[in-house]
Protein backbone atom coordinates (compact mmCIF):
# COMPACT_ATOMS: atom_id res chain seq x y z
CA UNK A 1 0.00 0.00 0.00
CA UNK A 2 3.18 2.13 0.79
CA UNK A 3 4.14 1.64 -2.49
CA UNK A 4 1.13 2.25 -4.00
CA UNK A 5 0.63 5.69 -2.33
CA UNK A 6 4.46 6.25 -3.70
CA UNK A 7 3.97 6.24 -6.94
CA UNK A 8 0.98 7.90 -7.28
CA UNK A 9 2.22 10.88 -5.56
CA UNK A 10 5.29 10.65 -8.16
CA UNK A 11 2.85 10.10 -11.19
CA UNK A 12 0.77 13.02 -9.91
CA UNK A 13 3.67 15.36 -8.90
CA UNK A 14 4.78 14.45 -13.05
CA UNK A 15 1.78 14.77 -14.48
CA UNK A 16 1.16 18.29 -13.15
CA UNK A 17 4.66 19.45 -14.01
CA UNK A 18 4.63 17.98 -17.62
CA UNK A 19 0.44 19.58 -17.82
CA UNK A 20 2.27 23.10 -16.51
CA UNK A 21 5.00 22.91 -19.37
CA UNK A 22 2.79 22.32 -21.89
CA UNK A 23 0.44 24.95 -21.10
CA UNK A 24 3.30 27.25 -21.15
CA UNK A 25 3.75 26.75 -24.82
CA UNK A 26 0.47 27.16 -25.78
CA UNK A 27 0.89 30.96 -25.78
CA UNK A 28 4.45 30.88 -28.04
CA UNK A 29 2.71 28.43 -29.92
CA UNK A 30 0.24 30.60 -31.01
CA UNK A 31 2.07 33.56 -31.43
CA UNK A 32 0.94 35.51 -28.48
CA UNK A 33 3.45 38.06 -27.68
CA UNK A 34 3.75 36.82 -23.56
CA UNK A 35 2.40 34.83 -20.98
CA UNK A 36 2.00 35.73 -17.36
CA UNK A 37 4.68 34.14 -15.80
CA UNK A 38 3.11 34.79 -12.40
CA UNK A 39 0.69 32.07 -13.52
CA UNK A 40 2.94 29.27 -13.57
CA UNK A 41 2.62 28.83 -9.79
CA UNK A 42 -0.76 29.18 -9.43
CA UNK A 43 -1.58 26.38 -12.05
CA UNK A 44 0.60 24.40 -10.67
CA UNK A 45 -0.99 24.72 -7.08
CA UNK A 46 -4.53 24.53 -8.34
CA UNK A 47 -3.79 21.73 -11.18
CA UNK A 48 -1.29 20.00 -8.20
CA UNK A 49 -4.19 19.47 -5.90
CA UNK A 50 -6.95 18.53 -8.41
CA UNK A 51 -4.60 15.86 -10.23
CA UNK A 52 -3.41 14.17 -6.83
CA UNK A 53 -7.04 13.88 -5.40
CA UNK A 54 -9.12 13.63 -8.25
CA UNK A 55 -6.63 11.32 -10.39
CA UNK A 56 -5.30 9.15 -7.51
CA UNK A 57 -8.67 8.49 -6.28
CA UNK A 58 -9.79 7.69 -9.73
CA UNK A 59 -6.23 5.86 -10.61
CA UNK A 60 -6.94 3.58 -7.51
CA UNK A 61 -10.39 2.59 -7.88
CA UNK A 62 -10.01 2.05 -11.67
CA UNK A 63 -7.44 -0.38 -10.85
CA UNK A 64 -8.83 -2.20 -8.36
CA UNK A 65 -11.99 -2.43 -10.91
CA UNK A 66 -9.61 -4.19 -13.82
CA UNK A 67 -7.66 -5.99 -12.07
CA UNK A 68 -10.79 -7.89 -11.46
CA UNK A 69 -12.78 -7.28 -15.14
CA UNK A 70 -9.51 -7.64 -17.26
CA UNK A 71 -7.54 -10.42 -16.95
CA UNK A 72 -4.87 -9.95 -20.00
CA UNK A 73 -2.58 -7.65 -19.42
CA UNK A 74 -2.85 -6.03 -23.11
CA UNK A 75 -6.19 -4.93 -23.20
CA UNK A 76 -5.76 -3.67 -19.11
CA UNK A 77 -3.59 -1.26 -20.12
CA UNK A 78 -5.78 0.10 -23.15
CA UNK A 79 -8.92 0.09 -20.43
CA UNK A 80 -6.40 1.51 -18.50
CA UNK A 81 -5.24 5.00 -20.60
CA UNK A 82 -9.09 5.20 -21.94
CA UNK A 83 -10.89 5.01 -18.46
CA UNK A 84 -8.14 7.62 -17.19
CA UNK A 85 -9.00 9.96 -19.77
CA UNK A 86 -13.21 9.23 -19.98
CA UNK A 87 -12.90 10.43 -16.41
CA UNK A 88 -10.41 13.74 -16.82
CA UNK A 89 -12.82 14.69 -19.29
CA UNK A 90 -15.66 14.03 -16.37
CA UNK A 91 -13.11 15.93 -14.35
CA UNK A 92 -13.35 18.83 -17.14
CA UNK A 93 -16.94 19.26 -17.56
CA UNK A 94 -17.07 20.69 -13.78
CA UNK A 95 -14.94 23.30 -14.95
CA UNK A 96 -17.45 23.48 -18.31
CA UNK A 97 -20.58 23.38 -16.44
CA UNK A 98 -18.59 26.67 -14.78
CA UNK A 99 -17.77 28.91 -17.09
CA UNK A 100 -19.73 27.64 -20.00
CA UNK A 101 -16.79 26.83 -22.20
CA UNK A 102 -16.88 23.61 -23.86
CA UNK A 103 -12.77 23.68 -23.97
CA UNK A 104 -12.51 23.05 -20.23
CA UNK A 105 -12.85 19.31 -21.19
CA UNK A 106 -9.35 18.95 -23.44
CA UNK A 107 -7.52 19.46 -20.19
CA UNK A 108 -8.86 17.20 -18.22
CA UNK A 109 -8.74 14.51 -20.82
CA UNK A 110 -5.21 15.36 -21.46
CA UNK A 111 -4.48 15.09 -18.02
CA UNK A 112 -5.99 11.46 -17.75
CA UNK A 113 -4.20 10.07 -20.58
CA UNK A 114 -0.95 11.80 -19.77
CA UNK A 115 -1.42 10.49 -15.58
CA UNK A 116 -2.54 6.78 -17.45
CA UNK A 117 0.34 6.67 -19.51
CA UNK A 118 2.83 8.41 -17.26
CA UNK A 119 1.89 5.32 -14.15
CA UNK A 120 1.76 2.64 -16.81
CA UNK A 121 5.42 3.36 -17.76
CA UNK A 122 6.59 3.71 -13.94
CA UNK A 123 4.61 0.36 -12.77
CA UNK A 124 6.32 -1.00 -15.85
CA UNK A 125 9.98 0.02 -15.06
CA UNK A 126 9.32 -0.50 -11.12
CA UNK A 127 7.84 -3.92 -11.71
CA UNK A 128 10.64 -5.15 -14.27
CA UNK A 129 13.39 -3.35 -12.30
CA UNK A 130 11.89 -5.14 -8.87
CA UNK A 131 11.76 -9.15 -10.85
CA UNK A 132 15.53 -8.19 -11.92
CA UNK A 133 16.70 -7.67 -8.11
CA UNK A 134 15.04 -10.73 -7.28
CA UNK A 135 16.67 -13.42 -9.82
CA UNK A 136 20.04 -11.71 -8.71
Amino acid sequence: MKELLARKLMVSILTTLTFTVGLFFIPIIRGMEFFFLWLVPIVIIFAGVIILVFGSLTSIILEMLLKKMVKKRKFYLVFYILCHGLFGFIGGLFLALADQNNWSLVPGGICGFMYAIIESYIFTKLTYKSKENKVL
